[in-house]
């Protein structure tokens, strides 16, 4: 069976699947119980390279947390050049780890704001296999990540995070579009 429900359905849900109604059928409960274990989440990852999909995904991200009461880690991942000469080295001078602590710093403020408690998890590698093993490694229930909706040559080179995540990981994976 499929369910499909937005982040204000679930929060509509989360207190009547809780709490069920003594007038209801056992079988009933039953249900609700089995839904409400199906739709349990405790654990949210979050891709975040503060462009506005990734500040929605952040944001979604957020909502969800608050709704299930799910731990959240945000991670910010410094891409590894491949294929530079010697003297470049590994890393990119314009895209460094120092900016992505600072994206994570943002992050935090963000969430703070919010309410929500996050862990933060800066990290050097290729952002979707950085993000997946991150997700595989704390047992996530959700990957959550924004895309920049990339042209034709960007998905046939592969150089889309979010369908790469998507295509990667074992965990379900929330992709979050831009605002029109």
């Amino acid at each position: 069976m499929l369910v499909i429900l937005t982040v204000a359905a679930v929060t509509r849900l989360r207190d009547p699947l809780a709490r069920p109604s003594p007038h209801r059928s056992s079988s009933g409960a039953m249900f609700r119980s089995a839904f409400r274990k199906e739709m349990e989440m405790k654990t949210i990852v979050v891709g975040y390279d503060e462009t506005d999909s990734s500040n929605r995904a952040l944001e979604r991200a957020a909502e969800l947390a608050q709704a299930f009461d799910a731990r959240v880690i945000v991670t910010s991942v410094a891409p590894i050049l491949t294929g530079g000469g010697r003297s470049a080295g590994p890393i990119d001078p314009v895209d460094s780890p120092d900016k992505h602590r600072e994206e994570l710093a943002h992050a935090a403020e963000f969430l703070s704001e919010r309410g929500v408690k996050a862990e933060y998890a800066p990290a050097i590698g290729e952002p979707a296999d950085t993000i997946v093993e991150l997700a595989e490694n704390e047992g996530a229930d959700l990957i959550v990540v924004g895309t920049r909706e990339p042209g034709v040559i960007q998905r046939l080179l592969g150089q889309s995070v979010s369908q790469s995540v998507a295509r990667q990981s074992r965990r379900d994976v929330l992709i979050v579009h831009p605002d029109k």
